[in-house]
């Protein structure tokens, strides 16, 4: 790191080429301003320049240039451009020689650093050594890098084509990136006990940026150690206003914990000299570990390298070991034909795989990963059940990709996307198991030539075309996966069961498994289900699911609200594949006389429409329910119908329920409606 350093900061005369996008967008030659001739040529080096060292399709190079009205001679002003640009890049360039800076690479143009001073290059370089000093306790060397990193900075980034469509992600990025770096620069200055001076500067910044958590953190403790006690809670409880009414969230769990300590006074907020150790150095108790060696392959890159682009490659291993994954071809070649959009424009593509849980979602998104991993220069894996693990998750990878300042950073989701935006190369990013769409705000990387694939069991979403259903296995596929986990070639006996499975993934498998592991066949385990089901949906252990039959939906079942239980009850009694509400729910009830219980928790649902929707609606975002159509048509999996049935037989309550069901089939239509 510290030879890649000085070779930034001895030698920046000796290049004779310099670009620059942090501000006008400029290319200085031997110490003066070239002139990059018409608005459109300009626009054009800009948008080559922000994708610097990667290749640009000329299609895609039309389509931004124009703003998707090209006109016909677009291809020839697009190569006359180019000539153009050759020229000035490389002015001492022989004739008939070939270009070696914006050179032509299928299936476009590629424009390479290599050997030339890069503004954005040098501002990351900066920034990450900054952090590295940090790290080590160093916060007056941070200053200095920090320093230098926004001296860099003429401007608005990309300021004379930022208006463009294409030049909003990268001018986001950088703007991210410039105001993170503002932030540590005031945290290092804290550590240097500089509160008063970075009072003002925090004020300004949070009065422009009143949404940043961090830089009203920054702000109170600011104002506290300036002895402005009163000050810093005021900013603490206008930022939780604000996140409330703009937002709709609370603080994060740093300004709470803020908050707490000031009103406290505690000891801990008071600044004390930057230790004469490094504390990078130390060894003390309660450290991070370092990396698991097994969770990824990678090695580390430098600053320099982390300004050029250079990438190392990272493979998560939740990526390796998956069983062989059955039927789902068409899926597969669905998502890759979904990443594989040339339209991406330098955005990340992303898909979300919804469906019943247990139906194989995520072996489905292992299967896409473990397929395609060659074509990625990083896959990684965020097991997003646990929302509080979810920062965790994205600082291992931090730790592989940027060790140097990994502990520093407050927010390692942020800082994993700014890295992957300005990553050489693409990426693939699982962010498996989400709870809701909600679930995803802030984890969704805004830039670079990555993919995101998500899995969910929520089946509502903003956004349809992003989505991919997960259907239960056809036939021949489930008896294909039990046949093949249960070792047993009996295929009248596997067609039978894995029509009684309803065809999901778990429950063959944990059928398959079971056989395979003890004396029965499949005949055997057939005749035994029949009569003992809730004990068997308990029993066997499936490959790459981490719950039963049992088990797996427990959780949603825990979360469902009082009328969505009760019509999930209600629904367990019927054929599984057509069911239809509207005859059930808007029946003649006024002389029905339901039994107890159920008369109490069902009855708003039959009277009251708000109630019914809002039902119906939960048990569709968790899951447990399908729309057929808009008439009111809906679908439950047998295998849910069978755990609430079992469940509340194990109550004692199902008598009750049952009669209810047939009442309810029973009862009159509503005035006018035919009964189906």
């Amino acid at each position: 790191m510290t030879r890649a350093r000085a070779q930034l900061t001895l030698v920046p005369g000796d290049r004779s080429i310099q670009w620059r996008a942090l501000g006008p967008v400029e290319v200085v030659v031997a110490g003066r301003s070239a002139d990059l001739g018409p608005p459109r040529q300009r626009a054009l080096f800009g948008l080559f320049l922000s994708q610097v060292d990667r290749p640009v399709a000329v299609d895609a190079v039309i389509e931004d240039l124009w703003s998707g009205d090209p006109p016909a001679a677009a291809m020839a002003s697009v190569r006359a451009y180019v000539s153009n640009l050759r020229r000035v890049l490389e002015p001492d360039r022989p004739p008939r020689a070939p270009a070696t800076v914006l050179c032509t690479r299928a299936p476009g143009y590629l424009l390479d650093s290599q050997g030339v001073d890069f503004d954005v290059h040098q501002f990351t370089a900066y920034a990450a050594a900054g952090r590295a000093a940090l790290s080590r306790a160093d916060p007056a060397r941070a200053v200095g890098e920090f320093d230098a990193a926004l001296g860099l900075w003429r401007g608005r980034a990309y300021a004379d084509v930022c208006d463009a469509a294409w030049a909003a992600p990268e001018v986001a990025r950088l703007e991210e990136s410039r105001l993170s770096v503002l932030e540590a620069r005031c945290a290092a200055q804290l550590q240097l006990g500089g509160h008063h001076g970075a009072v003002a500067e925090l004020e300004m910044h949070v009065r422009t940026h009143p949404l940043r958590e961090h830089g009203c953190e920054l702000l109170a403790l600011a104002l506290y150690r300036a002895g402005r006690q009163a000050e810093a809670l005021g900013v603490l409880r206008v930022t939780r206003a604000r996140l409330t009414e703009e937002l709709g969230i609370d603080p994060g769990a740093t300004l709470q914990r803020l908050e707490r300590d000031i009103l406290i006074q505690a000891p801990a907020l008071d600044w004390h000299p930057p230790a004469t150790t490094p504390i990078g150095l130390l060894s003390e108790p309660g450290a991070p570990a370092l990396p698991d060696p097994t969770e990824a392959t990678a090695t580390v890159s430098t600053p320099a390298e982390l300004a050029t682009g250079g990438a190392q490659r990272v493979v998560s291993t939740h990526v390796q070991g998956l069983s062989e994954v059955i039927g789902r071809r068409q899926e597969l070649t669905a998502l890759r034909a979904a990443f594989t959009d040339p339209a991406r424009h330098g955005r990340p593509i992303w898909r979300v795989l919804t469906g019943l849980g247990g139906v194989g979602k995520t072996s489905l998104a292992r299967a896409y990963a473990q397929r395609y991993q060659d074509h990625y220069g990083l896959v990684w894996w965020v097991r997003a059940e646990d929302p509080e693990a979810i920062p965790g998750e994205f600082r291992a990878l931090l730790d592989i990709l940027a060790p140097q300042y990994a502990e520093y950073t407050h927010d390692p989701v942020q800082a994993v996307h700014a890295m992957l935006a300005n990553r050489a190369g693409t990426w693939l990013l699982v962010i498996d198991n989400v709870a809701e769409p909600e679930a995803l705000r802030g984890l969704l990387p805004a830039a670079g030539a990555g993919d995101v694939l998500v899995t969910s069991r929520a089946g509502t979403w903003p956004d349809r075309q992003m989505v991919l259903p997960v259907q239960p296995l056809t036939p021949p596929h489930a008896m294909q996966l039990v046949t093949a986990l249960s070792g047993d070639a009996d295929q009248d006996s596997a067609v039978i069961l894995a029509h009684e499975l309803g065809g999901l993934p778990l429950a063959l498998a944990q059928a398959g498994c079971y056989v395979a592991h003890s004396a029965l066949d499949l005949a055997a385990y057939l005749s035994l289900y029949r009569c003992r089901r809730a004990e068997l949906h308990r029993q066997g252990h499936a490959p790459d699911y981490p719950a039963t039959v049992a088990t797996t939906w427990q959780l949603a079942f825990d979360q469902l609200s009082v009328p969505a239980r009760a019509l999930l009850n209600l629904l367990a009694w019927y054929a599984p594949d057509t069911i239809s509400l509207d005859r059930l729910l808007t029946a003649d009830t006024d002389h029905l006389k339901l039994p107890e219980p159920v008369n109490t928790v069902l009855r708003p649902l039959l009277t009251d429409a708000l109630h019914r929707h809002q039902a119906i609606t939960e048990l569709i975002s968790y899951g447990l329910l399908t729309r057929n159509s808009p008439g009111g048509s809906v679908t439950v999996h047998r295998l849910v119908q069978a755990v609430t049935a079992d469940q509340l037989t194990a109550d004692n309550h199902h008598g009750a329920w049952i009669d209810a069901a047939a009442a309810l089939l029973e009862a009159p239509a509503p005035y006018g409606q035919v009964p189906g």
